[in-house]
């Protein structure tokens, strides 16, 4: 691609070359012209005018390739141009002594809401903590139990919808709380999901598979109101894992951003959008920290550990993390389609809010949330 182009530069140079000559050459000619004297008043008229005419053509010609020149030589600059992530660590919300409020026994999920407060998923404390903007904690919701607004499971998955209502998954429910932090309802959801999110309408997105379709839109009682997005194709190295087939027919996670959903392929690394139900592949190629799932025999079936992946859509950049090993991650940004740099993290990005700044979950020592302002500088 890059090689047809600068062909394509080296025709147009050529071409404005010997416009330019061509120009000059005439210039040359009305010179010679112009030493002869002239028949009359009329023709020496014609004669000049005609010659500030092609002098004036000229003028315009050499200003053309000027800029064409300046243009070309900013795009070639551009081409080799390389990017800098700059991380500034903003708060750390996260103790290992102390007030118990700010003290985890693990991460599974944090959300912002439009206030940017920070609610925190603590799975193992079966509780999800809420802090504000500068990280001071407000208010804790729930805890284990079987009551209403209890939760007998993990809290694995937390959202936020426009009023601010909380919506924790835990188990195969959905736990539904006021901006107060009260108990307002339970939607029983029918079937696996991965993760779930509420997009910019308040509509509940959940991710697994049924009926040959990854994504459903359910409603308040938890029935399926909408389904769309194929399921992934699945390499044949993994058909003799057929009774496990329907867990590898989807994504892990995927982020909603307007009117936009978006994921990572399980199985190569392969960013998809998808947008009014039709899903095109954004961006692909080969990533040596990415991995496909890895069979697992546990007793009389298989489980699979896929490598951790998330993605983001910032105002400018799509942002995708993916674990290595030892609590550090990759981050890789994208603009446009094309990727502008990567850079090794301790921990994991786990969300972004609409400030553009990034929440990292990091369990190197004790389970904290790490905020951090970025800045991506460009130099030739």
């Amino acid at each position: 691609m890059l090689s047809h182009f600068c062909g394509f530069l080296i025709d147009q140079t050529c071409f404005l070359c010997v416009l330019l000559m061509e120009k000059l050459l005439r210039g040359w000619e009305f010179d010679e012209i112009n030493r002869k004297p002239y028949k009359n008043i009329r023709e020496k008229k014609e004669r000049l005018g005609l010659y500030a005419k092609y002098l004036g053509r000229l003028e315009m010609t050499k200003r053309i390739f000027l800029v064409f020149f300046l243009c070309c030589f900013s795009l070639c600059c551009n081409q080799n141009k390389s990017y800098q992530l700059e991380l500034q660590k903003d708060i750390v919300i996260g103790k290992d002594k102390g007030d118990i409020n700010y003290i985890f026994s693990g991460i599974s999920d944090i959300t912002i809401d439009s206030n940017f407060n920070i609610y925190i998923a603590d799975d193992r404390n079966y509780r999800v903590q809420i802090f504000n903007e500068n990280g001071k904690y407000i208010n804790t919701i729930g805890n284990k139990g079987m009551g209403p607004g209890e939760f007998s499971s993990y809290p694995r998955h937390i959202e936020v919808n426009s009023y601010n209502f909380l919506y924790v998954f835990a188990g195969r429910k959905i736990e539904v709380f006021n901006n107060k932090g009260n108990y307002i309802k339970t939607i029983k959801v029918n079937l696996r999901i991965n993760d779930f999110k509420i997009d910019r309408n308040n509509r509940i997105i959940v991710l697994g598979y049924k009926d040959n379709k990854i994504f459903h839109v359910i409603d308040d009682n938890g029935d399926i109101i909408d389904s769309f997005g194929s399921t992934i194709d699945i390499p044949p190295v993994y058909k003799k894992y057929s009774a496990s087939e329907i867990i590898l027919k989807t994504p892990i996670r995927f982020q909603t951003n307007k009117n936009c959903i978006y994921y990572i392929n399980p199985f190569k690394y392969e960013l998809i959008q998808v947008k009014d139900s039709a899903q095109t592949i954004i961006f692909s190629k080969k990533n040596d920290f990415y991995h496909a799932p890895e069979a697992v025999k546990v007793r009389d079936h298989y489980s699979f550990i896929f490598c951790g992946n998330a993605i983001f859509k910032s105002m400018d950049y799509l942002i995708v993390d993916i674990y290595i090993k030892d609590y550090n991650s990759i981050i890789e940004f994208f603009s446009q389609k094309s990727s502008l740099l990567n850079k090794q993290i301790q921990g994991w990005l786990i969300d972004i809010d609409k400030k553009e700044r990034l929440y990292v979950t990091s369990e190197n020592i004790i389970p904290q949330i790490i905020r951090y302002k970025y800045k991506i500088r460009g130099r030739p």
